[in-house]
Protein backbone atom coordinates (compact mmCIF):
# COMPACT_ATOMS: atom_id res chain seq x y z
CA UNK A 1 0.00 0.00 0.00
CA UNK A 2 2.88 2.35 0.75
CA UNK A 3 4.24 1.80 -2.77
CA UNK A 4 0.86 2.66 -4.27
CA UNK A 5 0.68 5.85 -2.22
CA UNK A 6 4.18 6.83 -3.34
CA UNK A 7 3.31 6.22 -6.99
CA UNK A 8 0.17 8.33 -6.57
CA UNK A 9 2.21 11.18 -5.05
CA UNK A 10 4.71 10.99 -7.91
CA UNK A 11 2.01 10.99 -10.58
CA UNK A 12 0.19 13.92 -8.97
CA UNK A 13 3.44 15.87 -8.76
CA UNK A 14 4.37 15.09 -12.37
CA UNK A 15 0.96 16.18 -13.64
CA UNK A 16 1.12 19.41 -11.63
CA UNK A 17 4.57 20.14 -13.01
CA UNK A 18 3.63 19.30 -16.59
CA UNK A 19 0.58 21.52 -16.28
CA UNK A 20 2.76 24.44 -15.20
CA UNK A 21 1.00 24.66 -11.84
CA UNK A 22 4.08 24.18 -9.65
CA UNK A 23 7.82 24.61 -9.79
CA UNK A 24 10.20 21.68 -10.08
CA UNK A 25 11.14 21.95 -6.41
CA UNK A 26 7.52 22.05 -5.29
CA UNK A 27 6.75 18.99 -7.42
CA UNK A 28 9.66 17.07 -5.87
CA UNK A 29 8.34 18.06 -2.44
CA UNK A 30 4.82 16.93 -3.38
CA UNK A 31 6.26 13.58 -4.45
CA UNK A 32 8.18 13.24 -1.18
CA UNK A 33 11.46 12.87 -3.07
CA UNK A 34 14.78 14.64 -3.24
CA UNK A 35 15.19 16.85 -6.28
CA UNK A 36 17.74 14.36 -7.64
CA UNK A 37 15.41 11.37 -7.32
CA UNK A 38 12.54 13.35 -8.80
CA UNK A 39 14.76 14.46 -11.69
CA UNK A 40 15.70 10.83 -12.31
CA UNK A 41 12.02 9.84 -12.53
CA UNK A 42 11.39 12.68 -14.96
CA UNK A 43 14.35 11.62 -17.07
CA UNK A 44 13.11 8.02 -17.17
CA UNK A 45 9.66 9.20 -18.26
CA UNK A 46 11.17 11.72 -20.73
CA UNK A 47 9.28 14.64 -19.20
CA UNK A 48 10.45 18.18 -19.97
CA UNK A 49 9.80 20.54 -17.10
CA UNK A 50 11.20 23.88 -18.25
CA UNK A 51 8.06 25.80 -19.15
CA UNK A 52 8.81 29.37 -18.23
CA UNK A 53 11.75 31.55 -17.34
CA UNK A 54 9.87 32.60 -14.20
CA UNK A 55 9.87 29.05 -12.84
CA UNK A 56 13.52 28.46 -13.75
CA UNK A 57 14.62 31.59 -11.91
CA UNK A 58 12.46 30.71 -8.90
CA UNK A 59 13.76 27.14 -8.79
CA UNK A 60 17.40 28.24 -8.96
CA UNK A 61 16.94 30.70 -6.10
CA UNK A 62 15.16 28.12 -3.95
CA UNK A 63 17.73 25.44 -4.72
CA UNK A 64 20.55 27.75 -3.71
CA UNK A 65 18.81 28.58 -0.43
CA UNK A 66 17.96 24.93 0.16
CA UNK A 67 21.50 23.78 -0.62
CA UNK A 68 23.06 26.41 1.63
CA UNK A 69 21.16 25.02 4.61
CA UNK A 70 22.31 21.43 4.08
CA UNK A 71 25.55 19.87 5.17
CA UNK A 72 25.70 16.77 2.95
Amino acid sequence: MADELQRWKEQRALKSLEGGNVTFLKAAEMAGLSVWNFAEIMHEKEIVWVRSEKFVSSDIKKALRYGAGRSE
